[in-house]
């Protein structure tokens, strides 16, 4: 018989409730519940109950073994919203179809490819850190994963173009990072359609 799914009691939604304040992330939430719950726990939410699986075996079997149970789109997720269409947005024939055009564009002969590519953009963005003081982490590996995913599935150098897109860029990260919206839908957006406007055309351009 199937054990019931652990759900947070007060006391771990008040502990919960207040990481969330001190380090303004809901991750710090995420984490109280992961400590007090264990790997897989849900959450209940105003019309929102996700429920969250943690560790190497959740991710394997989320995305291999029980792949098969499991959508990848859902219509009220940010995501959806912003994508619309996508190997992260889709489900069947389609997600199986895009994954394998991926695979064609990641064949293993390329990886060495890859590897040098990941190597000089890595070396590109931290030759532009100060010898003394501090960098945001996050936001320089957002730099290096754009730069690396541009260059190695398109070809294209973002570097001139970053600058001019970043503000857009983070905007859009925002909008789909958990947030206001996982309790209030209607939660506003400041500069969302400009910023995707900015990077629709950014991308059909290239």
């Amino acid at each position: 018989m199937a054990k019931p799914i652990p759900t947070p009691d007060s006391q771990s939604g008040l502990a919960a409730l207040q990481a969330l304040i001190r380090e303004r992330s809901p991750l710090a939430a995420l984490q109280v519940f992961h400590a007090r719950l264990g790997d897989v726990f849900r959450i209940n939410l105003p019309g929102f109950t996700p429920v969250v699986l943690v560790g190497p075996r959740a991710a394997r079997f989320v995305l291999t073994d029980g792949a098969d149970n499991f959508r990848w789109r859902n219509e009220r997720d940010p995501v959806t919203e912003l994508l619309r269409h996508g190997v992260l947005v889709e489900d069947g024939e389609s997600h199986d179809r895009l994954r394998a055009l991926i695979g064609e564009a990641m064949p293993r002969a390329a990886f060495d490819r890859f590897v040098e590519i990941m190597v000089r953009r890595c070396d590109q963005v931290t030759a532009t850190w100060p010898t003394e003081g501090v960098v945001d982490m996050l936001v320089e590996m957002r730099k290096i994963t754009l730069l690396i995913l541009l260059e190695a599935l398109y070809r294209v150098d973002i570097t001139r173009d970053l600058e001019r897109l970043w503000r857009p860029i983070l905007t859009l990260i925002r909008a789909i990072s958990p947030g206001l919206w996982m309790l209030w839908r209607g939660a506003p957006r400041p500069g969302y359609d400009a910023a995707r406007k900015a990077m629709a055309a950014y991308l059909f351009a290239i």
